[in-house]
C-alpha cells in the first residue's frame, strides 16, 4: 500500500518555466492532477501506479503489453529499457514501473524544479529504475548510444502543442526508427493516408477519407489522395454504424490491407470495443515490425 500523500501536497509551485498547480482529482482519493501554467500535464494515482487516466496513456498500455509482454522481461537476464522525453508527474513511468520487474527508464524533463517536484510528491522510483534526467529533449536523444532503448515515448509539451522538431518522420528516421507507422482517426486518418509515402506502414482508425476534398485548397494543394493499391502495409478499423465517414471503397482483394469491423459509432464505443481497437493495432504493429 502506497504511503498517504502529504497533506500540502495540493497547491501552487514556482518552476522554471512558470508555474505548477497540483489539484485533488474529486473522482478518486489519494489521486492528482498536475497543471503546468494551466495546462493539465498529468494525472498520478499515489495508491495504485497501474491506474492511468488520461486517455491517450491508457492507449500505450496496451501496446506495451502486447509488443512487450512482461513475462518476457525477467528483470534480471533481461529488463525493458524504456526513453521518455518529456516527464511531468511520470505517469507512464510509475506505470512501467509496476509491471515490469526491474526495468530501466530515463526521463528527460526540461524543468528542473518540476521534475524535482514530482519526484518528491508522486512516489517516483529511485535510479537506477527511474532516472530523472533534466535536459532539452531535443539535445538529449542524439546522445544517447544507439539501440540503447527498447522503447522511446514522446511526450514533450510546449504549452499544448509539441515542439515540431519532435514530430516529423526525418527527425525520427535521423534517430534511426527501424520502421515508422503513420496512425490518424478520422480526418486525421485523411491525413495518414494522405502522407502514405512517408510510412512504413498506416493504421487507419474510422477513416473519414473523404474529408480531405473539403479542406481548403491553400493548404490541400495540389496534393490528391493516393490509391490504396499505393499504400504501404496497411490496417483500416471501420466501424459498423458510423454516422460521419462513409466505409472506404477499393480495399478488397489487397493483400497489404487488412480491414476488421467494429460495433461502434464514429465518436462512440464501448471501453470493450475500445481496448479491442487498441490491443488490434498493437498486434498489426507487431507483425510491422518484424517485417522492418
Amino acid at each position: 500500500m502506497a504511503k498517504d500523500a502529504a497533506p500540502t501536497l495540493t497547491g501552487s509551485y514556482p518552476i522554471d518555466t512558470g508555474l505548477a498547480e497540483i489539484e485533488s482529482d474529486p473522482y478518486g482519493a489519494n489521486r492528482y492532477i498536475l497543471k503546468v501554467n494551466g495546462v493539465p500535464s498529468s494525472h498520478v494515482d499515489l495508491d495504485d501506479p497501474g491506474y492511468l487516466d488520461f486517455e491517450y496513456m491508457r492507449w500505450m498500455e496496451p501496446i506495451f503489453l502486447e509488443g512487450y509482454p512482461p513475462e518476457d522481461y525477467d528483470g534480471r537476464a533481461r529488463k525493458l529499457r524504456v526513453l521518455h522525453l518529456g516527464g511531468g508527474g511520470c505517469s507512464m513511468a510509475r506505470w512501467v514501473a509496476s509491471r515490469y520487474e526491474n526495468a530501466r527508464q530515463v526521463v528527460v524533463e526540461l524543468d528542473a524544479k518540476l521534475a524535482e517536484l514530482v519526484r518528491t510528491n508522486f512516489q517516483v522510483p529511485r535510479a537506477p529504475l527511474v532516472r530523472l534526467r533534466v535536459g532539452d529533449a531535443v539535445q538529449v536523444l542524439p546522445t544517447l548510444s544507439e539501440n540503447s532503448r527498447d522503447v522511446v515515448i514522446r511526450d514533450v509539451f510546449a504549452g499544448s502543442t509539441t515542439p515540431r522538431q519532435l514530430t516529423t518522420v526525418g527527425y525520427a528516421r535521423h534517430h534511426n526508427a527501424t520502421s515508422i507507422a503513420g496512425w490518424g482517426y478520422s480526418s486525421g486518418a485523411a491525413l495518414a493516408a494522405l502522407n502514405a509515402k512517408l510510412f512504413d506502414a498506416l493504421i487507419l482508425t474510422f477513416p473519414d477519407l473523404a474529408s480531405v476534398g473539403k479542406l481548403p485548397e491553400e493548404i490541400r494543394g495540389s496534393v490528391q489522395l493516393g490509391e490504396a493499391t499505393e499504400w504501404p502495409s496497411t490496417f483500416v478499423q471501420i466501424a459498423t454504424h458510423d454516422e460521419v465517414a462513409a466505409r472506404p471503397e477499393g480495399l478488397d482483394g489487397l493483400d497489404h490491407v487488412t480491414t476488421r469491423d467494429y460495433v461502434a459509432r464514429h465518436r462512440i464505443s464501448t471501453p470493450k470495443i475500445a481496448r479491442e481497437r487498441i490491443k488490434d493495432v498493437a498486434e498489426f504493429l507487431k507483425t510491422v515490425s518484424k517485417k522492418s
